[in-house]
């Protein structure tokens, strides 16, 4: 599951900016509810994710935008582009970022 977050205590690890703005928040539990992995993703301005999928290969495509043009996001001009961004699988941890696109 995915969403948004602007916290870097609990079970979230990794805050990208100030507690400000936001950034992608990837979730993996399981059939119980139980956190397995998490990590965040997007640069230190705005990164807001509105949908993610598993692919047929195990990765996650995830979907939003950003105002960021750093961190993990490349080429945005910082006006607020549409940002789509597949993980690697199994975890993200140790999957790579094969590819993003604004």
């Amino acid at each position: 599951m995915g969403g948004i977050s602007r916290s870097a205590d609990g079970d979230v690890t990794f805050h990208y900016g100030s507690g400000v703005w936001a950034d992608y928040w990837l979730v993996k539990t399981d059939a119980a509810g139980i956190l397995q992995w998490q990590k965040t993703y997007g640069g230190t301005n705005q990164d807001w994710l509105y949908s993610v999928i598993q692919c047929s290969d195990g990765g996650y495509l995830m979907t939003g935008w950003t105002y960021s043009n750093d961190g993990d996001v490349a080429g945005s001009q910082a006006l607020g582009d549409y940002w789509v961004a597949k993980k690697t699988a199994p975890e993200p941890f140790n999957g790579r970022m094969p590819w993003a696109a604004l």
